[in-house]
């Protein structure tokens, strides 16, 4: 658990300093756009180039993995806009919901519990118990997946909410305020449920 600790803390640690230096007001909120643009547009590009690069074309594009991929977040997202959707929340932040404020202090501060941690408790415990009944039932029916392909397809399923959901959010006049805490509340709490899920597989960081 240590090995795996050595890892993760590191990581949300970085996650929780840019977390102050926005709240502290060390970044400005105007640059704050720009930093994710930056992330998502530039370096995380570059990020799966250099790890896909030496991937065999394959192991890339195995039909399989991409199956249960698409079909668990397809599943995923059905299911949350059927449980969150109400009276309340409009169908368009529903979606941008289901896919992880109206710009302002006031959408955030004014977003209700249970709207944001219902879906955080999706995306880190459902998801990736699903991800791992039809990785594993697919490998049971004799397609090319490995075990190892299977814990890491759960293991991403695990991880947090991805924070481009905001930016497509504010860009499509979504509730903000609502993916926002979303994005929050499940960093926060995949520091546990992830970090004790690797330790579930096994994994044992280089």
């Amino acid at each position: 658990m240590q090995a795996i600790l050595a890892v993760t803390v590191p990581f949300f640690a970085l996650v929780f300093c840019g977390y102050l230096a926005a709240r502290r007001h060390v970044l400005p909120e105007s640059v704050i756009p720009g930093l994710n643009g930056y992330l998502l547009y530039f370096a995380l590009p570059c990020l799966l180039f250099r790890f896909g690069a030496g991937t065999p074309v394959f192991d890339l594009l195995n039909p399989a993995v991409l199956g249960v991929y698409v079909a668990s977040a397809l599943l995923i997202v059905c299911f949350t806009l059927a449980v969150t959707l109400n009276e309340r929340m409009q169908l368009k932040g529903t979606a941008f919901g289901a896919l992880l404020r109206r710009s302002s202090q006031h959408a955030a501060h004014h977003t209700p519990l249970a709207d944001y941690l219902q879906v955080a408790l999706i995306k880190l415990l459902l998801h990736p118990l699903l991800v791992l009944l039809l990785a594993a039932s697919t490998h049971a029916a004799g397609a090319p997946l490995s075990k190892f392909q299977i814990m890491a397809l759960t293991l991403a399923a695990a991880l947090p909410s991805a924070s481009k959901v905001s930016l497509l959010a504010e860009r499509y006049g979504a509730n903000n305020g609502r993916i926002a805490r979303i994005i929050i509340s499940s960093t926060v709490l995949a520091f546990g449920s992830f970090s004790l899920l690797a330790r579930l597989f096994g994994v044992q960081p280089a």
